[in-house]
């Protein structure tokens, strides 16, 4: 009998060992972030006694869950939506429960206030999540999540506050007219199709589309919370200065920002300069046209509804709710005695 090993169970060893070897580098940059005093220093300006309800967290998280280091939980890049591919391949993120105070904060926001709703949800997730690049073992600014990823991380974080337990609500089965209840986890969200044309389009943060332009590639670098939050200032700033004179027609206002989030190339380029490409573009009615159908068809964001098998063996539709509004998400179903369910 031959004992020597064969050449694909040598190389399969190989990679086991690389696997391994990359896990090590990324725990270990993890921890030199969570551990750096500048990290400490911003974390103990917070309050970090959570209400009891918090104290499920440690009993009942299953133990497959992602190594903890100091407190923040390993999110492997095949975890996040599109198994990670819309991030560079080097970066490596983890996250935290969120404090008290922070939860507080969170569930004060206006819930008849989008904006204000989507700034708390981006802030919340901004302090809480930690991004690394393994490469340059430089930490990441949170402000680089993309903008579609939005909803995912929330949950995320909701789960880690409450112990992994899910929203929960009623629904009907359209198969066996059945009233049944739906588990909503970050896990269950599902995501718009991106072509593989265009994922090899992509760099890690900029695309460069071959859309059969006579005026070249479409480049663009993938809308980000930082590029939501500029244009959402700009639209903020708009609406205040709507009685004043301004010669920018309501055309061009809805055409530019419908495009807005796509003419960012570098991702720190100012308002200004995003309407003077705009008018560029808007010369060239193929390349407008582009922009436009780009915008209409290529979505990050997750969609509105989630597929769930009931136990009749159909498979059902079922939408996206939050039942108890945004002051509630982060009251799980066993708190406080069931008192506010």
């Amino acid at each position: 009998m031959n004992n020597s090993k064969s050449k694909q169970e040598k190389l399969a060893e190989l990679a086991a060992l690389e696997q391994q070897e990359r896990k090590n580098e990324t725990d270990s940059a993890i921890a030199d972030v969570v551990n750096s005093e500048e990290h400490k220093e911003r974390l103990t300006k917070r309050t970090t006694k959570k209400p009891d309800v918090v104290k499920e967290v440690e009993e009942t998280t299953d133990e497959a869950t992602p190594s903890i280091i100091d407190g923040y939980k390993i999110l492997p890049l095949v975890e996040l939506p599109h198994n990670g591919r819309l991030y560079p391949h080097t970066w490596s993120f983890a996250y935290r429960c969120p404090t008290a105070d922070e939860i507080a904060n969170f569930s004060s926001v206006n819930e008849n206030d989008q904006p204000s709703i989507i700034n708390a949800i981006q802030e919340l997730i901004r302090k809480c999540v930690v991004i690394i690049d393994t490469e340059t073992q430089r930490q990441v600014s949170s402000l680089e999540i993309n903008d579609g990823d939005r909803v995912f991380f929330l949950l995320k974080l909701r789960e880690f506050y409450l112990g992994n337990q899910p929203i929960s609500y009623n629904t009907m089965c359209m198969s066996c007219k059945e009233e049944i209840i739906v588990n909503l986890t970050a896990a269950t969200l599902q995501y718009w199709p991106i072509s593989d044309k265009i994922f090899k389009s992509f760099d890690g943060r900029t695309f460069s589309l071959d859309m059969g332009l006579s005026s070249g590639n479409v480049v663009f670098r993938i809308p980000t919370f930082d590029i939501s939050q500029r244009i959402f200032r700009y639209i903020m700033n708009t609406y205040k200065n709507r009685d004043n004179s301004n010669k920018e027609s309501e055309v061009f206002k809805k055409e530019f920002l419908l495009v807005a989030p796509f003419l960012y190339e570098t991702g720190k380029e100012s308002i200004n300069a995003l309407k003077n490409k705009f008018r560029q573009i808007s010369r060239d009615g193929e390349r407008l046209k582009a922009y436009v159908d780009l915008a209409n068809n290529l979505k990050f964001d997750n969609k509105e509804t989630f597929i769930y098998t009931h136990d009749c063996g159909s498979e059902e539709v079922a939408e996206i709710r939050f039942p108890g509004g945004w002051k509630k998400l982060f009251i799980g179903k066993n708190s406080y005695n069931g008192l506010f369910e």
